[in-house]
């Protein structure tokens, strides 16, 4: 593990020593829009607008997980740098119980409070009984959500270029994919159909079982939460949360000026815009989930000459892609609105 870790990287071995973090986010985005597809092609447009309705509240529970991740794999790698890895391995597991906690807290306060949550976040009558149906289902699974956004950071930081977390997301996909066995189904039952719910648990289940039974590297122990651990862990996680929590404050303030403007078939049309743009996000965050570890293992030995190279190597990334991504956009924009509307309908034109 440190081994892989501490390899001098040249920009295309970063390239493929994160690219299964890019794959994993690129499938998680596609978890999410696999649902925009299925509802808005067989419930309706006014379903797809109650899940943008509460997509924030949603966003912010996530928001929650990746902060944990990123930050405290940060924290747990460079301690495994520093070599010591039993003071990582009791990190870690304080930080996996913290995070199964808060994710507990979030389904019993969410699913008590949940028409208020729909309410507060812009909620109308006609979208009320979509969105707290759509909210119970997905905060009742916020332990696994949380569990499964902190998993994504160490299953890198434990076992770098391992194929058993890319076998646990094929299947992650193909449970999401087979929403399409409820089409015939009536309303909203496909929200909470056997495959949905297994989809949801299998990293979190994956994760749990790895980090048990691992006998070498990092793994599940007695918790310890050493001074500053959380803390830090949250500072050094705060950007990746902050940029989740931007996503849900950018929705609500669309989803408010839709509603105004255009009434719930605005919002629906918007729903096509922000899914298109979280697949082309998710690019982004593989990347920083993939490397972070690199970044962090380096930071603990002191070597300051491979992470000035590994941050040229990032920014050089960073502007390839964004570039190759703002032409992807502007001219395939028809294409990927099309995926999420049905031809000729008011909120394609």
């Amino acid at each position: 593990m440190s081994q892989s870790l501490a390899k001098d990287f040249n920009f295309r071995s970063l390239l493929k020593f994160a690219f299964p973090s890019i794959i994993m986010m690129i499938f998680m985005s596609l978890y999410s829009i696999v649902d925009g597809f299925f509802i808005a092609q067989y419930v309706d447009s006014m379903a797809l607008s109650a899940a943008n309705i509460v997509y924030p509240a949603v966003s912010i529970l996530l928001a929650v997980g990746i902060m944990f991740g990123t930050g405290g794999s940060a924290v747990v790698a460079a301690k495994i740098g520093q070599g010591k890895l039993e003071e990582a391995n009791r990190n870690f597991s304080a930080l996996t119980l913290t995070t199964l906690i808060i994710g507990i807290l979030g389904a019993v306060l969410g699913n008590l409070f949940c028409r208020q949550i729909c309410s507060l976040l812009g909620a109308t009558p006609v979208l009320m009984d979509y969105g707290t149906a759509y909210l119970r289902t997905i905060l009742s699974f916020a332990p696994v959500c949380l569990l499964q956004a902190l998993f994504q950071s160490f299953f890198v930081t434990a076992a770098p270029g391992t194929r058993t977390f890319p076998y646990g997301v094929r299947r992650h996909y193909q449970h999401a994919s087979g929403l399409s066995v409820c089409r015939s189904a009536p309303s909203w039952c496909c929200r909470s159909c056997p495959c949905h719910r297994l989809g949801q648990c299998i990293p979190a289940v994956a994760g749990i079982l790895y980090f048990t039974f691992a006998r070498k590297g990092l793994r599940f122990t007695r918790p310890e939460f050493s001074k500053g651990l959380l803390s830090t862990s949250c500072f050094n996680g705060s950007s990746e949360m902050v940029s989740n929590l931007s996503a849900a404050v950018v929705t609500y303030l669309f989803n408010m000026l839709m509603l105004k403007f255009e009434g719930e078939i605005g919002v629906a049309a918007i729903t096509a815009i922000l899914y298109g743009q979280f697949l082309f996000v998710a690019l982004y965050l593989g990347y920083s989930i993939g490397v972070a570890p690199v970044f962090s293992f380096n930071y603990g030995s002191r070597n300051k000459q491979r992470l000035i190279r590994l941050y040229r190597i990032s920014i050089r990334f960073v502007v390839v892609s964004s570039v190759i991504i703002a032409l992807v956009a502007a001219f395939g924009s028809p294409v990927i609105s099309a995926v999420f509307m049905q031809k000729g309908t008011y909120a394609l034109n």
